[in-house]
């Protein structure tokens, strides 16, 4: 009974979680047409399913929900202290709603899988299965000429996903665990997958996503070709240096879309490089910076933040972290995710390559420069997926003597 129960609690998370992508496309759609969002109400029901499963299990452990209470507590302190106190207008839950759902995924996760109801191998199926529905989501309505793009003049395209930033963090953690498939199991059925997942990050045209596809390619040729034994190493290059041929004009074509919409950005910025390249967001810094200071009592908020009572966004998450939690809540995260680091270490020295470690890095950067993770539903879910598949995910490499 108690192993049919795991079985059942397993496929349950696999399906609610592996469908992501295929609800928030709905949702998008959805939006567009002016009716109710489903995603939200989703989320919250991936919290219950979690919650009761853990409760039913009875594997409460500790440590987890101590760290999560006092997380979330913080964040209603904060909150709480700036509105009754110091005088501030919460503009939206959002923020603070978003970033506890966050949190609480985490702990929910990890304790299914104290309670044996999540492996590593469940969340790579997770994470298998919406690399192919985010790649039929996006391409096929790409090739039907249907869908929505970002930016004018048509550039940037994203299916009918309602929300650009966050969809960007989507594919760039869907993108790095489709090199790391590849990387240690060189298949056509895992080749295919990572080029159509690069083929939507190219479709974006966001600067995260051309760098990240670039870095990808490189460090998958460094990474396969360094491996001893490793089969068909000259075939492999020969074959990618088809491939870039044949996909040349579309990939020129991105290319020059990017072109124009970052020369269009170092015009609106009046010719700073810098400011062009984290789009604007360095001004943005500025601003959020003397609203902050402007508070009678901004010394206690750098200690414990405005409590998200303020309506500038610099969309860097560690920085606005700051803002809203202070010094500390934004070491508090840091810490955190340092921890979660060099936890996962052992599982990444057994992979035998630096594709997880440096996608995990990349991501945290992503977090760090570009924001619309933390604080973010469908984006933070995905980056807490990518924090416990770390942690719990280990599979030696085949190919390493």
């Amino acid at each position: 009974m108690k192993q049919r129960l795991s079985l059942s609690a397993e496929t349950i998370i696999l399906l609610l979680f592996a469908a992501l992508p295929v609800v928030d496309s709905v949702n998008g759609i959805l939006i567009d047409l002016s009716l109710p969002s489903v995603g939200p109400v989703y989320k919250i029901l991936l919290l219950g399913v979690l919650a009761v499963l853990v409760l039913r299990s009875g594997q409460l452990t500790p440590g987890l929900w101590v760290t999560a209470i006092c997380a979330v507590s913080y964040i209603l302190l904060s909150v709480g202290v700036n509105v009754l106190f110091l005088g501030g207008t919460l503009p939206s839950v959002d923020f603070p709603v978003k970033l506890s759902f966050n949190v609480l995924q985490l702990v929910l996760l990890l304790s299914c899988h104290r309670a044996g109801y999540l492996t590593g191998r469940t969340l790579d199926r997770i994470f298998h299965i919406s690399t192919w529905l985010m790649c039929a989501l996006i391409l096929i309505p790409y090739a039907l000429g249907l869908g929505n793009t970002i930016y004018k003049g048509g550039i940037g395209y994203k299916g009918f996903f309602f929300s650009n930033n966050e969809l960007s963090v989507v594919l760039l953690i869907l993108f790095y665990y489709s090199l790391y498939r590849t990387t240690v199991t060189l298949s056509l059925p895992n080749v295919i997958q990572l080029g159509g997942i690069a083929v939507c990050v190219l479709l974006l045209n966001t600067k995260s996503g051309m760098i990240a596809c670039a870095l990808g390619v490189a460090l998958f040729l460094v990474e396969y070709l360094r491996k001893p034994g490793a089969p068909f190493k000259g075939l492999l290059v020969a074959v990618m240096a088809i491939g870039l041929l044949v996909a040349k004009d579309f990939i020129l074509e991105q290319v020059e879309s990017f072109m124009t919409r970052q020369r269009y950005l170092h015009k609106l910025y009046g010719g700073s490089i810098l400011e062009t390249l984290v789009s604007g967001r360095f001004a943005l810094l500025e601003k959020a910076w003397e609203g902050f200071i402007a508070h009678p009592q901004w010394p206690l908020q750098m200690v414990i933040g405005n409590g998200f009572c303020a309506e500038a966004l610099v969309e860097m998450d560690f920085v606005d972290l700051f803002f809203y939690l202070g010094i500390l809540g934004s070491v508090a995260a840091a810490v955190a995710l340092v921890v979660i680091f060099f936890k996962s270490l052992p599982n990444f020295r057994k992979d035998g390559t630096w594709t997880r470690p440096f996608g995990y890095l990349l991501v945290a950067g992503f977090s760090f420069l570009a924001g619309h993770t933390l604080f973010m539903a469908t984006s933070g879910c995905y980056f807490v997926l990518m924090l416990c598949y770390d942690l719990l995910y280990e599979k030696p490499d085949p190919l390493r003597k």
